[in-house]
């Protein structure tokens, strides 16, 4: 595979993007338009400076494992006899936590 090392703007630190033909790679950029440092001809990507665009598109992408919301707790029913605290700031007349008056 055909692979070039580009130079980044941001702050100096390489990266190697793999080529489709000369003038795209993989992820969609033109080679034109980046500061290539040299070509290679490479089995498959560097795994600290392989671009993360062109690996998810020569290896294909699959959504992270997700962990069922029963494996993560258990959300237990209230206990009888407790009364809800939570409501509204400023429901009736008098002063409660951080609400006015409205009378």
């Amino acid at each position: 595979m055909r692979v070039v090392r580009v130079q980044k703007r941001s702050y100096g630190g390489i990266v190697v993007h793999a080529l489709l033909d000369p003038e795209r790679t993989f992820c969609g950029r033109k080679p034109a338009e980046l500061d290539v440092v040299e070509e290679l001809e490479l089995d498959k990507l560097p795994a600290l400076e392989g671009c993360n665009g062109c690996r998810r598109a020569l290896d294909g992408w699959t959504p992270p494992a997700r962990i069922a919301p029963a494996e993560l707790r258990i959300v237990a029913p209230p206990a009888p006899g407790r009364l809800r605290t939570t409501g509204s700031l400023s429901h009736g007349t008098r002063v409660k936590r951080g609400g006015r008056r409205l009378a």
